[in-house]
């Protein structure tokens, strides 16, 4: 897995083309991003290189997908916290990364039930 590239700064487990990997904020701004993208579709255009050529230099669909998960728990955490602090109460929602995916837990909604408290938003092991 390369690391993703359009997260902005976030703090993740990353592994550089040359081998190297760890954990931290790799901090990639998204412009970076763009222009890598921009590089691989000018040298497969221009250059004639295959897309396998290319294929390193970004991520794919599969690896980008915790990372979308991710900012979507996020964001959906931060519209319901928002909601509530409208309203006068706390700002609950929190949000579990385990080994049965992503999950975003709000107590506020504890008098509809448990899958209305945990709501599954990834249910691969992060």
């Amino acid at each position: 897995m390369r690391g993703l590239r359009t997260t902005g700064y976030t703090t993740r487990w990353w592994r550089e083309n040359s081998g190297i990997e760890g954990v931290g904020d790799q901090g990639v701004d998204i412009a970076d991003s763009l222009t890598v993208g921009l590089v691989a579709m000018c040298r497969v255009k221009f250059a004639g290189e295959s897309r396998d050529a290319v294929a390193s230099l970004y991520p794919t669909a599969e690896e980008a997908r915790i990372t979308c998960a991710i900012v979507d728990t996020a964001s959906r955490g931060r519209d319901m916290n928002f909601e509530y602090l409208a309203e006068g109460k706390g700002a609950t929602v929190t949000a579990g990364f385990g080994k049965d995916g992503i999950t975003l837990c709000d107590p506020n909604r504890a008098g509809e039930g448990a899958e209305q408290v945990f709501q599954r938003i990834y249910d691969r092991p992060i």
